[in-house]
């Protein structure tokens, strides 16, 4: 499978082999059944360019004060058709980029859209179907740089939402540090470790999901 180009910043193609294995070690001698999933965003961003038009603008409005002086007036509407150009080349462009996105996008809207992707996921990877009800979801969105970690009702019942934050800062690390590959390891391991106390393997286990890694925009 090739990388799409939003990805190749974070992973190589070898990265992938290496994260299956590492799902396949990890629900080894237990019940889980895990998925990762990693987007390019969850949140809506068509509100950033407008934002960043209405500023510019608002900069260019201060500036033309200070500029009134030294423009003759039969000059100035080519003045203003000279700005109003650049910002609208200059606005979509700086739009493009990741972190003025998260700039100009509320905390807590990244959050709650991250969250409310990772609860659709979830149920669309049918990891609320396994035999055991043991699916386990850890998943990135790279715009965000944020992580949800959801497990079905029989992990959920042994293991609350607090359990699950060393793994989501994990996967959050390997984010920031364009190392997504060696978070997606090491958060499935934690996940082996606190999974495998409550749900030991039995003998009518099987693997009901993908161990691949999931990729979506």
């Amino acid at each position: 499978m090739a990388l799409a180009p939003w990805l190749k910043k974070h992973l190589k193609d070898s990265d992938l082999k290496l994260i299956e294995d590492a799902v396949t070690e990890g629900e080894k001698n237990n019940s889980a059944q895990i998925i990762p999933m990693v987007v390019r965003s969850s949140t809506g961003t068509g509100h950033v360019p407008l934002i960043l038009t209405l500023l510019l603008l608002c900069l260019v409005l201060l500036v033309d004060r200070r500029l009134e002086f030294f423009v003759p007036p039969d000059k100035t509407m080519y003045l203003w058709l000279a700005e109003l150009l650049v910002i609208s080349i200059v606005a979509p462009l700086l739009s493009k980029f990741n972190f003025v996105k998260r700039l100009f996008t509320a905390r807590h809207d990244q959050a709650h859209q991250v969250h409310v992707r990772a609860e659709i996921e979830f149920y669309e990877r049918g990891l609320n179907q396994t035999s055991h009800s043991t699916g386990i979801l850890l998943f990135v969105s790279l715009l965000e740089r944020r992580a949800v970690v959801l497990a079905d009702k029989s992990i959920a019942a042994k293991l609350p939402d607090i359990a699950w934050r060393e793994v989501v800062a994990c996967l959050v690390k390997g984010v920031k540090r364009d190392h997504l590959a060696g978070g997606f390891v090491d958060a499935i391991q934690m996940c082996h470790n606190l999974v495998m106390p409550h749900f030991p393997a039995s003998s009518s286990d099987k693997n009901e999901i993908t161990n691949q890694l999931v990729i979506a925009e």
